[in-house]
Formats: C-alpha cells, sequence, structure tokens
C-alpha cells in the first residue's frame, strides 16, 4: 500500500509542533514561513517518515486510541486505518492514521502522533537524549497556565480602561464640539444675549482645554493596544502549552519557551500605560482569587 499526504495544512502543523528529534529546534521552526515549513516536512517526509510507514504493520484501533492524550483523541477515527512504528535511530514512535482510497492500494495520511515509548524504552531515551519527564513536563503546564491566566486578566483590564476614557471622550468631545457651533451663532447671541454667550464661549474654552489637558483619545488607544498585546500573549502561551504536549519537549527546549514567555511579558510590562494603583490591585486579587 503506498501512503502519500498532499494536505498542506496538516503538513505545516506536523512540521511546526513536530518533535525536536525529528523536526530541529522548535524556536526556529516557530518563525518559519508556511512554504518553508511544507518544505521541511516534505524532507522529513521522503527521507524517513514514507517508507517507516509503509512498511508498518496495520495496529488495533481500540490500542491505539488508549495511546493517545485526551486532545489527540478528539481527531481520532476509528473508521480509518491505523500504523504504529518506531525510528530506533531517533529514539521515537509514531502512531500514523490512514483514510484508504476506492482502489485500497493506496491511502491518504490524515492524523499523525508521537506516542510515548514502552517504559524501558523511554527510560533508556530520557537518559541518552536528556528528555524532561512527565513531572517537568506538568509543572511547565502548570506555570503557563498560570501565566495564560494572567496576561488574559490584564487584556481584560487594559480594553476595560480603553472603553472608559473612550466614554469619557465622548462625553466631553461632543458637547465641545455643540457648543462650538452654538457660540458662533449670530441667531443664538441676538436670543441669548452677550452675557450668557460669553459664559457659552467660556464654557467651550474651558472643555476644549480639559479635552486637550486629559488627551483621552490617544489614551484610550493605547489602553486598547495594550489589551490587545496581552490577548495575543494569551493565545501564544495556550499554544505553546499544545505545542510541548504534542512535541514532548526535551528540557532546554522547555526552558527556552518558558523564558520567551517572561521576556514577552516584561516587554509588554514596559509598553503598556500605567493603571490607576487601586484597579492594579483589584486586578491582583482576582487573580489570587482564581488561583486559589
Amino acid at each position: 500500500m503506498s501512503i502519500e499526504i498532499t494536505d498542506n495544512k496538516l503538513k505545516t502543523r506536523l512540521a511546526q509542533y513536530g518533535s525536536n528529534e525529528l523536526f530541529g529546534d522548535f524556536n526556529l521552526r516557530s518563525d518559519m514561513r508556511q512554504d518553508e515549513l511544507v518544505q521541511l516536512f516534505d524532507k522529513i517526509w521522503e527521507s524517513k517518515l514514507q517508507g517507516g510507514i509503509n512498511e508498518a504493520a496495520v495496529c488495533d484501533s481500540s490500542k491505539a486510541y488508549l495511546r493517545l492524550t485526551d486532545r489527540e483523541k478528539k481527531f481520532f477515527d476509528h473508521n480509518q486505518e491505523h500504523r504504529q512504528f518506531r525510528l530506533q535511530e531517533e529514539g521515537l514512535e509514531f502512531i500514523a492514521q490512514i483514510r484508504r482510497t476506492s482502489t485500497n492500494d493506496e491511502g491518504s495520511l490524515t492524523q499523525f502522533w508521537r506516542v510515548s515509548l514502552p517504559d524501558g524504552h523511554r527510560k533508556e531515551n530520557l537518559q541518552n537524549a536528556g528528555l524532561s519527564s512527565d513531572t517537568n513536563t506538568k509543572r511547565l503546564h502548570i506555570e503557563l497556565s498560570k501565566k495564560e491566566e494572567e496576561a488574559r486578566q490584564w487584556s481584560k483590564v487594559y480594553y476595560k480602561l480603553g472603553d472608559n476614557l473612550k466614554t469619557w471622550y465622548f462625553f466631553i468631545g461632543a458637547p465641545v464640539a455643540v457648543l462650538a457651533i452654538l457660540a458662533g451663532s449670530s441667531f443664538l447671541l441676538n436670543l441669548l444675549g452677550e452675557k450668557l454667550m460669553g459664559i457659552v464661549t467660556l464654557l467651550v474654552g474651558v472643555l476644549a482645554a480639559l479635552q486637550t489637558f486629559l488627551d483621552l483619545g490617544r489614551r484610550s488607544e493605547k489602553f486598547e493596544a495594550a489589551g490587545k498585546g496581552w490577548g495575543k500573549l494569551a493565545r501564544k502561551i495556550g499554544e505553546e502549552k499544545w505545542a510541548i504536549t504534542f512535541t514532548k519537549a526535551d528540557e532546554e527546549t522547555q526552558k527556552q519557551i518558558l523564558n520567551k514567555i517572561i521576556e514577552d511579558m516584561n516587554a509588554l510590562e514596559d509598553f503598556c500605560p500605567i493603571i490607576p494603583i487601586r484597579i492594579y490591585k483589584q486586578a491582583e486579587k482576582e487573580l489570587e482569587r482564581n488561583r486559589g
């Protein structure tokens, strides 16, 4: 049976989040374009994966299903064919999901998962390759979950502050615009007299000066940009959590991922406008309650 893969989206995902031992350093791949990831996958497919899958024997789908994580099981199709094979040189084991074509001698790869080696092989692999244990991976997952929650919290705070400033900008700016038009009306001058028109003109000047001093429009844009930045970081952390589980990243790669997230958070803090201390303390208390 000849097995092929034509789905470029699947190629991109597998190349971007595949194991370091097979596809190289994860951080380098995270900066690659889609066409570069497709080329990388095609290279590894031709040199290692295609032959291994074609030569692998069909395995029991129910047993293959039990070896997957809860997230991976969502994409498992019991009606498709499953093959399990190992790359001895890299110390990796995989399960491939294949949809047979009508000719029955050809198939198309639809899913591809790396699975944990049996205990004896896994222990040897950890010692030789320096891979992290499941405990370390869980600890990192917990730490990233905390930082994802923190990023979402600050995104919510900054968006709310930006929205409040935009509301104040409207309530001050709209009267300024209306009163400025009225202050220049000769009809209103005749109707109200010079005294009242003087008051209107003075009020326009005060509100305009206040609007300029508070700079509400530009400040609201800054707060909204900060909210967007924290939201993007939260989504990135969520992707990293998934990537760590999918790639079974080694300890060094896990440290690099965590350090990069911390650097991004520090950079965002330097970029973000200062928020009132009362709101800052409220946000921290809410974070503590959620974590407790």
